[in-house]
């Protein structure tokens, strides 16, 4: 009978020490999506630019993580390079009457634009001028950087993150269309 108990209260232990080992970085702390070396992304942060952009359009959370992310990792300084917030056309947008955006919205929204207008067809769509090659090549390397170890998810972000990569695979597996020359 006492063998039993210590034997449970050892394998209690272990079983706590294992569970500490798996809950390292950011799943040790309550309310974290992500911890790299240039700061935290909290869930509360994370779901309110989440619920802002979900109001213009389709995002899932992977992407709103990556952009807030891309901020913390010299995308703030990157901004100084785009069109400011007032320079962009957001009627363009659809944004409901009466919506308040954020901060961290207005600076996701502005760095996917200045991103996307590297390419100057896409610029002219938007009416925003051409991103500077060097500020597009300086993004792509914060975006391209951010799947590298230094950058902690949660077990959440990582799950969605998952989904979001097989469902990309999926879409790149389909055989295309080509529609027809005339």
């Amino acid at each position: 009978m006492k063998h039993k108990r210590v034997f449970q209260a050892v394998a209690t232990g272990v079983a706590i020490a294992a569970l500490g080992m798996t809950l390292s970085g950011c799943e040790a702390k309550p309310g974290v999506a992500a911890v790299s070396q240039a700061g935290e992304i909290t869930e509360a942060e994370l779901g309110q630019v989440s619920a802002e952009l979900a109001q213009i359009s389709l995002v899932d959370r992977a992407t709103v993580l990556q952009s807030l992310l891309a901020l913390k990792h010299g995308g703030k300084e990157a901004l100084k390079h785009c069109p400011t917030w007032e320079d962009i056309p957001v009627k363009d947008f659809e944004i409901p009457a009466g919506t308040e955006l954020s901060v961290q919205t207005k600076n996701v929204l502005t760095l996917s634009l200045c991103q996307a207008a590297a390419n100057p067809a896409v610029a002219q769509n938007l009416g925003l001028p051409v991103t500077n090659p060097k500020t597009a090549a300086f993004l792509n390397t914060i975006f391209n950087s951010l799947g590298n170890p230094g950058v902690e998810r949660s077990a959440r972000e990582q799950y969605g993150l998952s989904i979001l990569e097989q469902q990309i695979q999926q879409r790149q597996a389909q055989p295309r269309m080509e529609t027809p020359q005339e």
